[in-house]
């Protein structure tokens, strides 16, 4: 699997995350270096999760194009 590069997500960007305990959420991203926990922060099911402490990002939606 390709790794997520978290330079290139915008603050406020939808993400998918996985937990260790291997759930999967949709989520946003709400920090780049959170400093309580220091490490990016993506917020899902109303709880925040750290990443690379306790989710990993997996994925990342495509932007649509706004053609008409």
């Amino acid at each position: 699997m390709k790794k997520i590069k978290i330079n290139k997500i915008k603050i406020g960007q939808a993400v998918t995350i996985r937990t260790h305990d291997g759930k999967t959420f949709r989520g946003i991203l709400t920090d780049r270096s959170d400093w309580l926990v220091g490490c990016p922060v993506v917020k899902a099911e109303g709880k925040n999760y750290g990443i690379g402490y306790d989710a990993e990002i997996v994925g990342v939606p495509k932007e649509k194009n706004n053609v008409r």
